[in-house]
Formats: structure tokens, C-alpha cells, sequence
């Protein structure tokens, strides 16, 4: 029974860890996105 239980807490653990990680490289790519998109408006302004 405790095996079963640390296996399924193992495979919940990777999961949110590559959901988190997931999340990070979304936030990191919108942030880098938008201080792309930014800077073209400051010049084109």
C-alpha cells in the first residue's frame, strides 16, 4: 500500500515540477516578447 502511495506522490511531483518549469518558460518568453515588442515601439514612436 505504501509503495503504491510513494509511487503515485513521485509521479504527482514530476508533474507539478514540469508544470511549474513550464510556467517559468512561458512567463520568461511573454516577458521577453514583450520587451521586444517595446523597444520596436519606442523606435517606430
Amino acid at each position: 500500500m505504501t509503495t503504491i502511495l510513494k509511487s503515485l506522490l513521485e509521479k504527482f511531483k514530476a508533474k507539478s515540477f514540469k508544470f511549474i518549469f513550464r510556467v517559468k518558460v512561458i512567463r520568461n518568453y511573454c516577458n521577453h516578447y514583450y520587451s521586444l515588442f517595446y523597444l520596436i515601439m519606442q523606435i517606430a514612436a
